[in-house]
This record gives structure tokens, C-alpha cells and sequence, in this order.
């Protein structure tokens, strides 16, 4: 059976039970590589155990430690691959700022507010060939600019193709209009001021692209 390692923070809880519908037949584990307390703990030094392809002792998960070559795939859902990290609506984005934003070989590893996004540098260099990023849903009414989107989602496919990531945008199925995912995927009715977190709908479109087009 299949080995599957699935990664990330709250965008995996939220799609646990789906991954489990759609790869019920692969053995799958979870593993807590974003959140809140691994964010924390990162920005003030925090960093992951390595002993050859065993990683782990994260904030999260301080005792558990894992490793790599057990798995045929590692698969990141989402992991802080989120535009609004980097920018604001209501900010003027020149050429030149979004040259300074995005043109740095570690914009997604080295994120701003001092957060380092290890797990997405660390592991692919350990397990190579097996690691897929599913980028982070993009916001509903997102209103960051269209060329700061555009150029944010080519550098990070440069960056998967530099690193030996496989990337997955979500599925325009998904989409509103271009970078914007649809009100209806909303998690909650209420969640007016949460744009980011999905619906097991959503997920199952995202999981359904996945077992498409990554064997």
C-alpha cells in the first residue's frame, strides 16, 4: 500500500476527511508543519531535528519525529503560501516594489514578520522526487492586483521547478474569477471576516485534480 505523508495547518484539518474518501486506498499520515505555533516558534529561531532523511521536534508536535524515506509521497496543503503575507489590498504595488517583494530566491521560505518556512526547503531536499505543494486556496474577494498575483504564482512555479516541488493551483472549477475563490466554497455562512478556509466541497474538487494529475 501506498505511503502518503500529508502536510500543513488548518487547510489540512480541513481537508482530512476528504483525503481519506479519495485515498482510502493509500496508508495515510498527518503531519503539523504550519499553524500558528510552528509560525511562532520559527520566527524566534525555532528549527526542525535532521538526522540524515529523519526529521522533526517541531512546536507542534515536539516529541514526534519522522522519517522521509518511509513515504512516497510528501504532500503539502498549503503550507504559508499565501499572497496576502506579502501584500495588502489597499497597498500601491509598483514594478519596482514587486520586484523587491518577489524577486528574492527565499521569498518562500524566508516570509515576512521574520517566519521561516522550513518544511518547504527541508524536505524536498531530503525526499527528493516526492514532494508536491497544493498552493494555499486563494482568498474569496481577493482585490490584491492582477499583475502581483500573476507574477506571485509564476515565481512560485519557478520556485517548485527549482526545488523538485510538483505544483498544484486549486481547480478554476473552484474560481470566482481569476485568483479568487468563489463565495460558495466559504466554510462558514458567517465568516465574513475569514477568506481563506474552505468547505469539504471545495476540498473534494481540490483532492478529485490531485489523484488526477499526480500518481
Amino acid at each position: 500500500m501506498r505511503k502518503i505523508l500529508w502536510c500543513g495547518g488548518s487547510h489540512l484539518g480541513n481537508a482530512k476527511i476528504v483525503i481519506n474518501a479519495i485515498y482510502s486506498d493509500s496508508h495515510n499520515e498527518y503531519y503539523v508543519t504550519a499553524a500558528p505555533l510552528n509560525r511562532d516558534w520559527s520566527a524566534v529561531g525555532g528549527r526542525y531535528f535532521v538526522d540524515g532523511s529523519v526529521v522533526g521536534n517541531n512546536a507542534q508536535e515536539p516529541d514526534r519525529r519522522i522519517d522521509l524515506a518511509d513515504y512516497d509521497r510528501i504532500i503539502f496543503v498549503g503550507q504559508y503560501i499565501q499572497p496576502q503575507r506579502y501584500a495588502r489590498p489597499s497597498q500601491m504595488l509598483s514594478s519596482s516594489l514587486v520586484n523587491a517583494i518577489l524577486e528574492r530566491d527565499d521569498c518562500f521560505t524566508r516570509l515576512p514578520g521574520s517566519i521561516f518556512n522550513e518544511p518547504i526547503s527541508l524536505f524536498p531536499s531530503i525526499a527528493k522526487g516526492k514532494c508536491v505543494l497544493l498552493c494555499d486556496p486563494w482568498e474569496r474577494s481577493n482585490n490584491l492586483p492582477i499583475r502581483f498575483m500573476e507574477r506571485f504564482a509564476n515565481n512560485l512555479n519557478n520556485f517548485c521547478e527549482k526545488n523538485n516541488i510538483q505544483l498544484l493551483f486549486q481547480p478554476e472549477s473552484t474560481l470566482e474569477r481569476k485568483f479568487s475563490t468563489h463565495n460558495r466554497f466559504s466554510r462558514s455562512e458567517n465568516a465574513e471576516n475569514d477568506r481563506m478556509h474552505f468547505n469539504e466541497e471545495f476540498w473534494r474538487l481540490y483532492m478529485q485534480d490531485l489523484r488526477t494529475k499526480v500518481n
